[in-house]
Order: structure tokens, then C-alpha cells, then sequence
């Protein structure tokens, strides 16, 4: 049998276990009960573990599908299985098998629905445009063009967000795009950061907008699709019974009341309406125009008038704005009967005396300047909030009424002159010294009203105390120096632990050690010592990384100098015997019992005989030999706590040559996600690295492989430590 029939054989073997043990919805009903498995990625709304417990629309969908299935006489169990990311868990229903459901807020397309299969849609799926809060709105698609183009988008690799966004490029091509992992992440970024836009669901984005959460939805280039389902594996039996499901009446009175509960009240007739008539039963899809149209209305207003205020100011605010506008029109008002305007002052009247019971009673400073920054109004709590009397007030801020010098900014006319231009409000932090010499800090609050000219008329000014929350910051500030001055303290330890790589270039003329801890701190380490004729390396990877890493680490280096340098034991496997003997007891005392322990590569190489003995925990080493790598296996199992009682390390000896190239790597390098797919790098593509670079030095080989996977993690977090070890004999 030659290779490409053992080759295809094993693909069939494989796909027919797969199958084989896959619950088939035939079997599952026959006998009454059985087991499915849902994979899922978060997704705000939809299903989620953020809270520390499952939850979301989708979530109570196959709650609400056990029970359906329990009525039929059929009870079954769900696995809920959370994947790395959304390409994951799409290729998890891809490749998956009878029995395996997919969720994620999962859109309807064309191409999908040509690899995998979905339900009837249980919501319909419009996906809008938000944008940061600095972007203006755009009325027309030239004027979009002009605004995008130079912006960048976010978007979640493999989802619609990022299909919308490359059909967008086609009518602005020059915006660049950037990758988060969810759609909670775009949102987080668009908030927080100027000049970035992207696309999220409208339902999420009706619900963060009701709740108070304030970004921009641009009007252009919403996108429309089928709906949102559940997705299964292309041809699975389970369609029938989840199909069964949807189309049924109780699914549709179920339904309302899952997305009533997770979206709020204010969407409860999103999705379907009963209606009876002569005929029977039919359902009719509501859409989400209406209430897309009426948030459209609400953010345009907010545009045009953005009069932000802190706790406790609002409603004065929107108050005083009503009573300057009113005043500034009754002063236009001239051609009006005099018993007119005397109703209208009486009424002005009436709504000052009601406005000045609030303002003066109110914690917060309030203060009115007209364009300049002169100030014409301020109430008690100005007063109150600099410790001084009324009088002292008076005689010490006399001559001080100016916006430009109760502030302790220095660029306040600067923002009074934008405003302009700009109705935005201002807001900041603002410090202001008391009677007493101590310091208030205030978040102060800047708004512009205008006339009906559009020109810029008064002021409106609050403060409002944040003494408390600026003092908790500020210790918070203190204690995370005091733990990032212990980190650093750490790493010095750590760095005098570690061998001089000078000790490695006195045996090997070519040798490199490519060393990058994800934190200050690291779990790998590596080792040193010469031993009569011996020289002993290792490389560890220590459980985690940063500081819990960091002490396992310091830990093991300390336990090798006991065992190897105060011992001179050469014998590699009872090295590792005796590390594992001590790393276990040393945990078992701390009443430690979690899995802790490391992975080692330990080599002891004889200087004389040109012999290398080595024994691994869990890695492996590699010898590159006239263009070809040769690996060397370790044990399957790691020093310290792993659950394996009394184990038998194995020792190899290898005769190495003149020329051979001996390297090892922790984990680290060959797990990094990136590159254009947001994939793993792969021990593949390390080993082929280092087989193209053969010829190279060794510290040349340890720049390329700096740069590779530098270029590999361009946008994308180091999970791990990474380590790579060479030495030419």
C-alpha cells in the first residue's frame, strides 16, 4: 500500500470517527436522551461568560430548545464550549459533526450558508456605522468620503463587520483597518479614542444608547441582512428538530421575552407579532426602522445642541439655557404690545425665583459669563466651595470675574474661542486653592449657548467635587508604583540569576540566546554550569509568566545549583529526578495543588568526547546536520506537579560532529497568534526558519528570528515568554 492510499485511508478514518461517535438526531430521539455540544465565542447580547456565568439571548434560545425538546419526550444534555475566536469556532461548525451547534451572533450570508447550515433567523440583522466622538456627521456620501478617508476602522477577522468594512473600501479606499478580538473591544476603542470608526449590531447599539452610552452612528452605509441564527455543521440531522423549533408559535412567545429581557423593554416588538385571523396563525416581522429613524432624530439634536453636564447639573442647566434664550428674544421683542411683555416678564420672573431656590441649594458651582468669559452669575456653591464668607468672597475675587482666572487652565480662551466654531462642550479636571490653603479639585464642565444668529452669547459653567474620587486615585497611582517598584526589584533578582551568555561563548565560538519575557519578569529561564569536562545547559518554561512565572523560575535555578554545582551530578535523567523530587515537595509544602511544575530541555555536553547526554521534561531538541534537522524527544511528562507519581526520566547520548547545530525553544515562539490570519506561528514554520538560515551565523540566525516574529505580532498581544537556544559545535 503506497503512502497516498495509507494517506486517504487516514482521512476516512478519521472523518468516519468523527461521525461515529457525533450524536445523530435519529438515534438521540429513538432512545429518549442524548447530548449536544454548542460552541460559542462572546458576543455582547448574544452569549457571553464576561459576568463569570453564561448568559445572553442565545444562551436562553437552547435553554429554551432543551425544554422544548424535554416536552416532546426527549432530554437533553448541553456542552457549552467556549473557542479561542470567532475563525475558531467557524471552522469548529465547518469541519464539526451531528450534534454541534455554533453561536456568536452569527449573520446569514451567501457564503456562509454555502459551508455551513443555519436555522430560521430569530432576529432580523442590520449592522450600522459608529463612529469616535470627534468625527462630525456626514450628510452625503462626498461628504463621508472626505471625512473616512484617512481614518481607520475596526473590525473582528472573519465576521461581517470586516466583510463591510472591505466592501466599504470599494467607495473610500484609503482608510486603514485594525483587528480586535469582539465587537464589545470596536465599541470600547471607538468610545475612547479620536478619528476610528467600524461597524456594530443595531440592536446592541439601540440598547448601549438607551442605557446612556454616547458615540456617533453615522446615517450612511448601513448594511441589511437576512438575520441573525444559530449555526450547525453543513447537512445535520439536528436541522430538523431545530428547525421544528423556530417555526413554532410557543418559539415566537419565547423569544420575545428572551431579547425583552436582555435588550430592555424598549425592543420587545423587535422580532415577531402573532395576529389571528380566518385563516390561522401568521406571523409578521417588525422591524427595526422605526426605532433606527427615531435614534437618528436624537442624535442629530444632540449635535446641533450638546449641552453636557455633570451629576446634578442637568436639569439647572437646561433651565438656565431656557431663561437666556427667552431673555435674549424678549430683548427683540420690542415691536410687542407693552402688556405683552409685561406678561412675559412676569413669567421670567416667576422661573428665575424657581431657578434660583435650585442654584443656590445645589452642592455643585454654578457660573454664567457671556462670550468673552466675563463672568455675570455664579451661586452659593462657588462661594461655599472656596471656603470663604460672602463678603470675603466678594472683596477677594473682585477683581478676578473672568473665566480666564478662576480656572487653573491656561488655554481657557483658547477653548472659549472655539467655541465659535464648535458647540462641543469641554470637560476637565479643575483646581482651585481655599481659604484654608488646601486644594479642591473639581471636574468642571464648559458649555456655549448661542443666539438665534448662531453666535457664540453665554457661557454656562459647572463644578462639582471630586475630592474623594481624586484622592482614591491617587493612592491607587501609589500603590501600583509601589508593586510595578517590586516587579522591577524582581527582574534585577531575576537578570543576576541568569548566567552570563559570555560562559556559553566560552565553549561554543557560535552561540545565541534569543530571550523575550512577555512581562518585566519571566517563566523561562535558562542555566549554565561547567562541571569538569561537562558543560550543562538548560532551558525551562516555567508555569505562567510574569511574576507567578517569575518565582517558579527563580525557584528551579536555585534548585539546578543545588543539585548540579554543590552535587556535581553530570547524569542528565537523575538531574531531572531529583529537580522533580524537589520542585513537587517544594509546592506540596506551600499546601500548593494545582498543576505547577516546567517543561526542560537539560543537555550536559562533554567538552573532550564531543558527546551531548539529554534528557527533556516535556521538550524536545533539535540538530541540524549537513542541511537536515534531526529531533530528539523528551519524556512526555513535566518536573512538578502533573499528577505522575515516581517518574523514570530517560537519558540519550549523541555523538555530535563538527558543524552540528544544536537548538531548543520553550513554547512560546512556535504558539505566538498573528500574521494576516491571526493564527498560531507554528514549530513548522520555526523549523523552516532555521533550515533556510542554515549558513547564517548564529547571532545572525537570532536577528531573523527576532524580526519573524516580531513581524508576526504586529497588532497582536506576546501570550508567552519566548525562548530560543543555539550552539554550534
Amino acid at each position: 500500500m503506497n503512502f497516498k492510499s495509507v494517506f486517504i485511508f487516514f482521512i476516512f478514518l478519521l472523518i468516519s470517527t468523527q461521525f461515529l461517535f457525533a450524536e445523530q438526531w435519529d438515534i438521540v430521539k429513538s432512545r429518549g436522551k442524548g447530548t449536544i455540544t454548542v460552541f460559542y465565542y462572546n458576543s455582547e447580547h448574544f452569549i457571553s461568560d464576561s459576568s463569570g456565568k453564561l448568559e445572553g439571548i442565545e444562551y436562553d434560545i437552547f435553554i429554551a430548545f432543551k425544554q422544548y425538546l424535554k416536552n416532546q419526550g426527549v432530554d437533553i444534555t448541553i456542552n457549552f464550549k467556549k473557542a479561542t475566536d470567532f475563525s475558531s469556532l467557524y471552522e469548529e461548525i465547518k469541519y464539526g459533526g451531528s450534534g454541534e451547534f455554533g453561536v456568536c451572533s452569527f449573520s446569514i450570508t451567501e457564503q456562509r450558508m454555502k459551508e455551513i447550515s443555519f436555522s430560521p433567523r430569530y432576529m432580523p440583522d442590520v449592522q450600522v456605522l459608529i463612529s469616535s466622538g470627534n468625527i462630525p456627521f456626514a450628510k452625503n456620501e462626498e461628504e463621508f468620503i472626505n471625512i473616512f478617508s484617512e481614518l481607520t476602522a475596526i473590525a473582528v477577522r472573519n465576521t461581517t463587520f470586516e466583510q463591510d468594512l472591505l466592501k466599504l473600501q470599494e467607495t473610500v479606499p484609503n482608510f486603514k483597518i485594525e483587528y480586535e478580538q469582539s465587537s464589545s473591544m470596536i465599541r470600547d476603542r471607538i468610545i475612547s479614542s479620536d478619528n476610528l470608526f467600524g461597524y456594530i449590531e443595531l440592536p446592541t447599539y439601540l440598547t448601549l444608547f438607551n442605557n446612556g452610552l454616547r458615540f456617533k452612528r453615522q446615517n450612511l452605509f448601513k448594511v441589511e441582512r437576512d438575520g441573525y441564527a444559530i449555526t450547525l455543521p453543513k447537512n445535520s440531522s439536528w436541522l430538523e428538530p431545530i428547525n421544528d423549533f423556530f417555526n413554532s408559535d410557543a418559539f415566537k412567545l419565547e423569544v420575545n421575552q428572551i431579547i425583552k429581557k436582555h435588550l430592555g423593554k424598549g425592543v420587545k416588538d423587535l422580532l415577531w407579532k402573532i395576529e389571528h385571523s380566518e385563516e390561522g396563525e401568521s406571523q409578521s416581522e417588525i422591524t427595526l426602522l422605526t426605532m433606527e429613524r427615531e435614534t437618528q432624530e436624537l442624535e442629530i439634536k444632540q449635535q446641533t445642541l450638546k449641552v453636557q453636564i455633570l451629576v446634578g447639573g442637568g436639569a439647572v442647566i437646561l433651565v438656565i439655557l431656557f431663561l437666556l434664550v427667552f431673555g435674549y428674544r424678549m430683548k427683540r421683542s420690542a415691536n410687542k404690545s407693552l402688556t405683552e411683555r409685561n406678561n412675559l416678564i412676569e413669567k421670567q420672573k416667576t422661573e428665575l425665583e424657581r431657578l434660583s431656590i435650585v442654584a443656590e441649594k445645589m452642592n455643585e458651582a454654578v457660573v454664567i459669563a457671556d462670550s468673552s468669559g466675563k463672568i455675570e452669575y455664579y451661586n452659593n456653591g462657588l462661594v461655599r466651595n472656596s471656603g470663604y464668607s460672602e463678603e470675603e468672597f466678594k472683596v477677594n475675587f473682585k477683581d478676578l470675574m473672568y473665566l480666564q482666572k478662576i480656572t487653573s487652565r491656561n488655554d481657557i480662551q483658547a477653548i472659549i474661542d472655539g467655541f465659535q466654531t464648535d458647540s462641543t462642550p469641554f470637560l476637565y479636571d479643575s483646581q482651585h486653592v481655599k481659604k484654608d490653603g488646601s486644594t479642591m479639585w473639581t471636574a468642571a464642565s464648559l458649555s456655549p449657548v448661542y443666539d438665534d444668529e448662531k453666535e457664540l452669547y453665554k457661557i454656562i459653567v459647572v463644578y462639582t467635587d471630586i475630592d474623594e474620587s481624586k484622592e482614591f486615585s491617587n493612592q491607587l497611582s501609589e500603590k501600583n508604583k509601589e508593586i510595578m517598584d517590586s516587579i522591577h526589584y524582581a527582574k534585577m533578582i531575576q537578570d543576576a540569576m541568569l548566567p552570563s551568555e559570555s560562559m556559553m561563548g566560552n565553549v561554543f565560538d557560535d552561540n545565541f540566546i534569543l530571550f523575550k519575557p512577555k512581562d518585566i519578569v519571566s517563566g523561562d529561564f535558562y542555566w549554565f554550569e561547567e562541571i569538569g569536562d561537562y558543560f550543562i545547559l538548560v532551558l525551562a518554561d516555567c508555569t505562567g509568566h510574569g511574576v507567578p512565572g517569575a518565582f517558579m523560575s527563580m525557584m528551579g535555578s536555585n534548585f539546578l545549583t543545588n543539585i548540579i554545582t554543590d552535587n556535581a551530578i553530570r547524569s542528565t535523567s537523575k538531574a531531572l529526578t531529583l529537580l522533580d523530587t524537589k520542585v513537587k515537595k517544594a509546592l506540596l509544602s506551600e499546601n500548593h495543588h494545582s498543576r505547577d511544575g516546567m517543561d526542560i530541555a537539560f543537555m550536559a555536553y562533554n567538552k573532550i568526547e564531543k558527546t551531548l547526554d539529554f534528557s527533556g521534561g516535556n521538550n524536545s531538541i533539535f540538530i541540524l546536520r549537513e542541511g537536515e534537522l534531526m529531533k530528539y524527544k523528551g519524556d512526555r511528562f513535566s518536573i512538578g506537579s502533573d499528577g505522575i507519581e515516581d517518574k523514570k526520566f530517560t537519558e540519550e547520548r549523541i555523538q555530535l560532529q563538527k558543524g552540528d547545530i544544536v537548538y531548543t525553544f520553550t513554547d512560546g515562539y512556535k504558539d505566538q497568534f498573528g500574521g494576516p490570519k491571526g493564527k498560531k506561528f507554528m514549530q513548522k514554520q520555526l523549523l523552516s526558519i532555521i533550515t533556510e538560515n542554515a549558513a547564517s551565523p548564529l547571532k545572525k540566525q537570532k536577528e531573523i528570528l527576532d524580526d519573524r516574529i516580531e513581524e508576526w505580532m504586529k497588532g497582536y498581544e506576546q501570550i508567552d515568554d519566548i525562548s530560543v537556544m543555539g550552539f554550534k559545535v
